[in-house]
C-alpha cells in the first residue's frame, strides 16, 4: 500500500497534500537511488583499478620469471661449452 493511498478522498481524488507528499517521497527515493548508482560505480571504478595492479604484478612475475629461465639456460651453455 502506497502512502498516497490512505489520502483518498471518498471521490478517489488525491487531496493536494497528499500528492505533495508522494511527490516529495518520490523525489527523496530518486536521490537516495542515485547515491546508490554513485557508489557503485565508485566501487567499480576502484575494483577496475585494482585489477590493473593485480595485472601488472601478475605481468612482473611472469617477466622474471621468464628472465630467470633465460640466464639458467645462458648459464647452463656456458658450463657445456667450458
Amino acid at each position: 500500500m502506497y502512502p498516497q493511498d490512505s489520502c483518498k478522498t471518498w471521490s478517489g481524488e488525491l487531496p493536494q497534500v497528499c500528492v505533495f507528499q508522494a511527490v516529495t517521497e518520490s523525489e527523496s527515493l530518486v536521490q537516495q537511488l542515485q547515491q546508490e548508482v554513485l557508489q557503485g560505480n565508485q566501487l567499480r571504478k576502484q575494483q577496475l583499478v585494482e585489477l590493473g595492479l593485480l595485472r601488472e604484478e601478475e605481468k612482473q612475475k611472469l617477466q622474471r620469471q621468464s628472465e630467470t629461465q633465460v640466464n639458467r639456460h645462458i648459464e647452463q651453455n656456458v658450463q657445456l661449452e667450458e
